[in-house]
């Protein structure tokens, strides 16, 4: 318990107490890393970190308005931070508010250029307004640099794109992509067949 010797030696430093936090995120131990985002935040009000996990825990709990609050809530703490622009905006997004969505991911993403998971959100924000090429391109980066994310979940989006663009030949590739990357995806295959059919 490292966390728990440092911060006994420094009660007082945030970031200690927002590390071990996190990491009990990451954990799977919510209320725990909630504690310890509390107390980091009794040390100092302002640490968006610690703001930013509070929210994240909310997200994986589904609570979906409260972590949008919170993120918002942390990017006005420390607008900076890529990380919080990234969360805000699949926070907006998972609300379907795409606009500012979008907005906030055009932000984190010139932060976070190597980010698949930025690159896939802004893709998707881009589909749902209607703007299909500029999500092809996204989706595109985020199959670059990380084709497994999120189940290959950028696969199936592009090929739903490309689709809207008439390209069967090129949806049908993808969709075969994506089963190779996760054969579970069901709707890959019951896609890919109804374009094989049309075809």
């Amino acid at each position: 318990h490292d966390y728990d010797r440092a911060i006994l030696l420094d009660p007082r430093n945030e970031q200690y107490l927002w590390e071990k936090g996190y990491t009990l995120l990451l954990l799977g131990r919510y209320d725990e890393a909630d504690k310890d985002f509390v107390r980091a935040l009794a040390v100092n009000p302002k640490y968006a970190r610690a703001v930013r996990g509070r929210a994240e825990i909310a997200m994986l709990k589904g609570d979906l308005r409260t972590a949008r609050s919170g993120f918002d809530r942390a990017l006005e703490m420390d607008s900076e931070d890529p990380l919080n622009w990234k969360f805000s905006g699949e926070a907006h997004m998972r609300l379907e508010n795409y606009q500012i969505g979008l907005q906030h991911l055009e932000k984190a993403v010139k932060g976070l250029p190597n980010d698949a998971i930025v690159w896939h959100n802004r893709g998707m924000a881009f589909y749902e307004l209607g703007r299909v090429d500029e999500a092809i391109r996204s989706l595109s980066r985020g199959i670059e640099l990380n084709p497994r994310q999120g189940g290959g979940g950028s696969y199936f989006w592009r090929a739903r794109a490309y689709s809207l663009q008439g390209k069967a030949g090129e949806a049908i590739a993808d969709y075969s992509s994506l089963i190779n990357v996760n054969p579970g995806y069901l709707w890959a295959w019951r896609n890919r067949a109804d374009l094989r059919y049309s075809v």
